[in-house]
């Protein structure tokens, strides 16, 4: 095992953990800095995240975004809008090209270490007068390469390793003695092998709902599990819906209603849990609970107890390559010292007070990092403190389409990755609709 310390030159030292889009950001305004200098650590062999198609990711063939793409960019590195291409909503190949274009004008690969899997990340105190510019604290980053264990250390570490790798277990525990094929949203690749079957499609987030309007045409029929009240969107006749799944026996599943039906398939689209597997809650001081709540964190990203780690991309139900953008542009402020953080004992009591909201609003625990209304003065916040107010312009009307689309797609699943939507300024669009 190899040790490595820090530059002679005084820079901070960044990690940064994964090279999706939320990673990428990073790097960017990392390298931009003229007191940092940061390293990403990519457990695969390119950059990308989910947006790789290298059988891995939770991509499918015939996936199209969810949001368009006048509102999926980085807040100054946007998608082609100059309305030469009409399609608003775009194929899953389309955003890896432009993470690929973000990172070749950043000349971003410069700084990222591919087939490099981190395994350990813990705090430690300063030992040793050259490895760092931080006085108090630095991290030790465990990582494998070519089967050879590496640590190095770092002032500040940026954990941009996604949410959409390990999937949710729903219960009950009798689903998994299910006779029929039980697989998770993130296996599933084309329609075809689902021809002729009844299929059960057990959740109802956007994969679920996407997966299931592709294999309606070719299955025998679909039906739609989930706890919430019944769709009220414009649904195919092949679909019908049902509450929670009871039981299961052989190939037969009992609902909460206490109907029963056969199926040939079981497709858990129940979501993912967030995963940290390289933090110990003993060393970061960092807990999940039930895999849906990471703490304590101040603004869904700064760890309270060690300030100088960052968890970009928590937040879901968003615009995320914004989200992205506005965190990573606050935190290197804060690690460049020209923004602040309040005392501990204020960013616990504002924790609090968010959780106090939430049960007031009476938003269930598993939505504890999801933004939606709430992604717009969550960025303007970070805007205003980390001094980039002047590159949200536009986010009023990225508000308007947002809210638009989220309608759309609640109406006419079917129909409205077909829209047009042009951004006319600052304050209005137009907006097409598909019939």
């Amino acid at each position: 095992m190899e040790v490595f310390g820090v530059n002679e030159v005084g820079r901070k030292r960044v990690c940064v953990v994964g090279a999706g889009a939320a990673g990428l950001a990073a790097i960017r305004h990392i390298a931009a800095s003229e007191t940092l200098e940061g390293t990403v650590f990519e457990s695969a062999g390119d950059i990308g995240g989910i947006w790789r198609d290298d059988g891995l990711t939770p991509l499918y063939k015939g996936l199209k975004t969810n949001l368009p793409k006048q509102i999926m960019g980085f807040l100054d590195f946007s998608f082609d809008t100059d309305n030469s291409e009409k399609n608003s909503f775009l194929m899953h190949y389309e955003v890896l090209n432009f993470l690929t274009a973000f990172t070749d004008k950043f000349s971003l690969k410069d700084y990222i270490h591919f087939n490099t899997k981190v395994l350990h990340i813990r705090p430690v105190k300063k030992v040793d007068a050259k490895c760092t510019a931080n006085k108090e604290l630095l991290w030790e980053v465990t990582y494998e390469r070519s089967s050879k264990k590496n640590i190095e250390y770092f002032d500040a570490v940026a954990i941009c390793n996604g949410h959409f790798n390990t999937s949710l277990i729903p219960g009950p525990k009798q689903l998994y003695e299910f006779k029929g094929k039980l697989m998770y949203s993130r296996e599933y690749r084309i329609p075809e092998p689902f021809t002729g079957k009844n299929v059960l499609v057990y959740g109802c987030g956007p994969s679920g709902i996407d997966i299931m309007l592709e294999i309606v045409n070719l299955v025998s029929q679909i039906t739609f599990s989930f706890r919430r009240p019944p769709y009220t969107g414009n649904l195919p006749d092949k679909i019908s819906q049902k509450p929670p799944i009871k039981d299961v026996h052989g190939y037969s599943v009992t609902f909460q209603d206490g109907t029963i039906s056969d199926f040939d398939v079981i497709l858990i689209c129940t979501g993912y849990e967030y995963d940290l597997p390289f933090l110990t809650p003993e060393e970061s001081c960092l807990r999940i609970e039930n895999g849906k709540f990471i703490s304590p964190l101040y603004r869904h990203m700064i760890n309270i107890s060690y300030p100088t780690m960052a968890l970009i991309g928590l937040p879901f139900r968003n615009c995320p390559f914004m989200l992205f953008d506005c965190q990573m542009r606050y935190f290197v402020k804060l690690l460049e010292g020209k923004a602040s953080l309040p005392t501990e004992a204020v960013m616990l009591a504002e924790l609090e007070a968010e959780k106090k909201y939430r049960i007031d609003k009476q938003i269930g625990f598993s939505k504890s990092h999801q933004l939606e209304e709430l992604q717009w003065p969550y960025m303007r916040s970070l805007a205003k403190d980390g001094n980039f107010s002047h590159l949200l312009a536009d986010l009023q009307v990225k508000r308007k389409i947002y809210e638009k689309v989220a309608q759309r797609r609640h109406a006419f699943p079917a129909l409205y990755k077909n829209d047009e939507i042009v951004v006319l300024d600052n304050e209005s669009y137009s907006f097409l609709e598909a019939v």
